[in-house]
């Protein structure tokens, strides 16, 4: 598993993609911080326990969803184009 440090330096490679899960776990340290092929999910507590995800494609954001735990339902997925296709059915 690879370190926060390396976790963190793969998002600043898209800095603009990623700047809401990069402010995120820098407001708030992560409780774990996971690198998953070439997808990210965090989740730290503000209000809530969040979960931040970082992902370009739609098959990754499946197998993500089906690692989550059921107390862990407040999501944060930036890209717009993954929105409608998995997450209705994570909620079914």
């Amino acid at each position: 598993m690879q370190g926060n440090k390396d976790i963190i330096e793969h998002l600043k490679k898209d800095i603009v993609k990623n700047c809401n899960i990069l402010g995120f776990i820098k407001n708030y340290p992560p409780e774990y911080l996971i690198k998953f092929k070439n997808s990210v999910y965090a989740k730290a507590k503000s209000d809530y326990n969040w979960i931040y995800i970082s992902c370009n494609f739609v098959e990754e954001l499946k197998e993500i969803l089906t690692k989550m735990q059921p107390d862990e339902t407040h999501l944060n997925v930036v890209q717009e184009h993954l929105k409608d296709k998995s997450l209705p059915a994570y909620f079914d």
